[in-house]
């Protein structure tokens, strides 16, 4: 699970279900990234470190930088 990803989330005060609608993702596709089992994209990382309000390397440390 990407605890800091869930954190985010927690602190933002929005559920999983309010982001997908605002970035238009099934929801099925988001719970996978949150639990690890689906690598972000580059373009994924970015939109939801954007709505999060986050920096997407302390989102995602471990595959900013790697290509992925």
């Amino acid at each position: 699970m990407n605890i800091e990803l869930k954190k985010a989330i927690i602190e933002k005060g929005v559920s999983q279900f309010t982001i997908c609608l605002a970035l238009g993702w099934d929801p099925s596709k988001f719970s996978k990234l949150v639990h690890g089992w689906k690598m972000p994209s580059p373009e994924e990382r970015k939109a939801l470190a954007s709505f999060l309000g986050r920096d997407e390397t302390e989102l995602f440390a471990d595959c900013v930088g790697q290509g992925n």
